[in-house]
């Protein structure tokens, strides 16, 4: 299979764009993601985003429980790039992993990262209005659209199944995978903390990003299991007393599915 970046075992490095074909569940989310833009498009108003998008009035003041899930397949109509660049990254770095995973099991992975993002998302919308006004939370109407956080997580689990794979970053700089997604992230992050500081805020919401992020860590982790990390944590360090010699590469090793 042809894999983004990867070099092969002899011979000169091989550099693809993409995974091939578009897998079945990445076809499907694209689709659906294309055709909600249309509608968009089409509709007018900001109607379809006040419903489906993704805001903490929407979701705990008015309810609005499909919102953590629909908000994924909406994209800015003022700004194609939104969509296309989303939908690009999902296949150059989603389709490796539903054929290592199958269908089923990749969709399970985007959703929890897109839906946890989404909340971790309002949470801290929430958290950030309560110490704002100092008297009681502030529901803001303003929705959270897009694919992003999603995508996100499928980084996250590029960079801890494939941490040595080599990336073009801007097609000019090689880096390491998990290097390249440690900087992402902690650009936004400083992004966040920066915007989060300032009067003027963003339109993109950072925050979601690094929740997708932290949403597929965890899960690919078991972060949930204290007891299955402080044996990883025990199982890394004794590792590092012995240098293993096999000629099986990183890379290739099934260690989650």
């Amino acid at each position: 299979m042809n894999s983004p970046f990867h070099s092969p075992p002899h011979g000169r490095p091989r550099i693809s764009f993409g995974t091939g074909p578009l897998t079945p569940g990445i076809k499907g989310i694209i689709f659906t993601c294309a055709g909600v833009f249309v509608l968009q498009a089409l509709v007018p108003g900001n109607w379809l985003e006040s419903y489906l998008g993704l805001s903490s009035r929407g979701l705990l003041g008015r309810y609005f429980l499909w919102q953590p899930v629909t908000y994924l397949f909406l994209h800015s109509t003022g700004n194609l790039f939104h969509l296309v660049f989303n939908m690009l990254m999902l296949w150059m770095f989603g389709g490796e992993l539903e054929r290592r995973w199958g269908t089923q099991s990749f969709l399970q992975y985007y959703f929890l990262c897109g839906v946890g993002a989404g909340l971790i998302s309002v949470a801290a919308d929430v958290l950030s209005g309560l110490l704002r006004s100092g008297e009681g939370a502030i529901l803001s109407p303003i929705p959270t659209i897009g694919a992003s956080g999603a995508v996100y997580g499928l980084l996250a689990a590029q960079a801890i199944l494939f941490p040595n794979r080599i990336l073009l970053v801007f097609l000019i700089f090689p880096m390491r995978m998990r290097v390249a997604v440690f900087l992402m992230a902690a650009i936004t992050l400083w992004v966040a903390i920066g915007s989060a500081n300032s009067s003027a805020g963003t339109a993109i919401n950072h925050v979601a990003h690094l929740g997708g992020m932290a949403i597929g860590w965890a899960y690919l982790h078991k972060a949930w299991n204290p007891m299955r990390l402080w044996r990883n944590w025990r199982w890394q360090q004794k590792r590092k007393r012995y240098h293993v010699v096999s000629d099986i590469k990183d890379d290739d090793h099934d260690r989650y599915h």
